[in-house]
């Protein structure tokens, strides 16, 4: 965005130059209006960047902290640390938001709320990131961009949809909103409410840099069972928490972070929640419980098995061996987007 900024600035430099030169036999007025102009240009900006400021509405701290600021009927929910989560950003495997102008949004951004959608749903993937961004020049910027078009949305606010990148984005001083659609049509980025999370999910969140929500916790369950090499075993959930900390012992300075991940499973009934840790124990006993020192499925298998799970009730605890970013990668792999 900001090249495509500057690249305006050059452009109009030079048309008020070749103005100034065209008027230069008319004396005193030649003078006001070589002053006059880039005024009267710099005005216009100031209130584009004012309007587009407006344009957006804000979302309220206090409804961010009890939900997400994301459609319903998503089979994944995200909540990021992004400055801290960074690295596993680039993992994730959602084209659309590796586009130049999503990049720039998701390096300004401090938290950001992210929601996959399954196949049955038009809208691909929603985001809303908190933090910091430049919305009056990135509104003139993409307002000078031919590969982006203007919209407005049933509430009233405008937005942008670039159909080369099938992406929607709206954004005001402090959020960003981004949106993608199946149908490759403009889609609004901003919710027109909030998902509340469970109660739950909060108990393990404080720390993380990552924690995400499957309403939808088949795949979760299906992924565990192929690593530890059990197949076609049925077994009901009625969601699943998911959360990532940093490595413990790890410090800022390691050239490759290390995460450890914390499973939590919610399962129909205690007597569930028992059968699926004794598979699961078996499993370990199988294994050995070694860790491959690869950023392979096996590695992957091993950190889950690296510890016993625990029982909270109806919930499965399970606390992972140390994960890579590459290692986090397949597990993205197992989810579709």
């Amino acid at each position: 965005m900001k090249n495509i900024f500057t690249q305006y600035q050059g452009r109009y430099s030079h048309n008020a130059a070749v103005l100034k030169l065209s008027l230069d036999n008319s004396g005193n007025t030649s003078q006001y209006l070589s002053f006059i102009v880039p005024l009267f240009v710099c005005a216009i900006i100031l209130f584009l960047a004012l309007v587009s400021c407006q344009t957006v509405p804000d979302i309220s701290g206090k409804a961010i902290e009890t939900g997400f600021p994301l459609e319903a009927d998503a089979f994944a929910y995200m909540y990021v640390d992004v400055q801290n989560a960074r690295p596993l950003l680039d993992y994730i495997p959602v084209k659309e938001l590796k586009e130049k102008q999503a990049q720039q949004i998701i390096d300004t951004t401090h938290t950001a709320f992210a929601a996959l959608y399954p196949d049955d749903e038009n809208r691909r993937f929603q985001l809303t990131a908190v933090g910091t961004f430049p919305s009056g020049k990135a509104s003139v910027a993409l307002g000078l961009n031919k590969g982006w078009e203007k919209h407005k949305s049933a509430a009233g606010y405008s937005y942008w949809y670039s159909p080369s990148n099938n992406l929607s984005l709206a954004l005001n001083a402090k959020q960003a909103y981004i949106s993608s659609s199946r149908d490759g049509k403009p889609l609004e980025p901003k919710s027109a409410g909030i998902t509340e999370w469970p109660d739950d999910f909060n108990k393990y969140k404080e720390g993380s840099v990552l924690a995400c929500w499957l309403t939808e916790p088949s795949p979760i369950l299906k992924m565990i069972f192929e690593i530890i090499e059990i197949e076609d075993m049925q077994l009901p959930l009625e969601q699943v928490y998911v959360y990532l900390f940093p490595a413990s012992g790890d410090t800022a300075e390691v050239a490759e972070p290390a995460y450890e991940a914390l499973l939590c499973l919610d399962t129909a009934n205690a007597r569930q929640a028992r059968l699926i840790i004794g598979i699961i124990n078996m499993a370990r006993f199988l294994t050995g419980g070694e860790v491959p020192k690869t950023d392979s499925p096996a590695a992957l298998a091993s950190a889950f098995l690296a510890n016993s799970p625990i029982q909270d009730d109806n919930f499965i605890i399970i606390r992972t061996g140390r994960l890579s970013a590459k290692n986090i990668a397949l597990l993205f792999n197992y989810f579709s987007m």
